[in-house]
């Protein structure tokens, strides 16, 4: 069994903006990230213009691309992986 205790949200916007946080839920650590979006070759490419972090160290600077495949994608759900991760976003109403 696994029990993930982190979650996340982002927000796709139609103009290729993108808004979202990550957080870890049983030691409050994390961060809120700002940027563009594109799909490009079947994959998710986003850039970061602008990253927050709460009790967390980020790596890599502002303004980096990064590129996670997609897997999956329904009118609910957006499955994807980067390196050996695979994660699922559901569509919130």
């Amino acid at each position: 069994m696994e029990i993930s205790n982190v979650e996340g949200m982002i927000a796709l916007r139609p103009d290729g903006s993108f808004s979202g946080y990550w957080s870890n839920t049983v030691r409050p650590k994390g961060w809120r990230s700002e940027g563009e979006w594109k799909i490009a070759n079947g994959a998710l490419v986003s850039t970061i213009t602008s990253k927050t972090p709460w009790n967390f160290a980020l790596s890599g600077p502002t303004g980096t691309a990064e590129t996670v495949k997609i897997l999956g994608l329904t009118d609910h759900d957006l499955v994807t992986a980067v390196d050996q991760q695979t994660n699922k976003w559901t569509r919130k109403q």
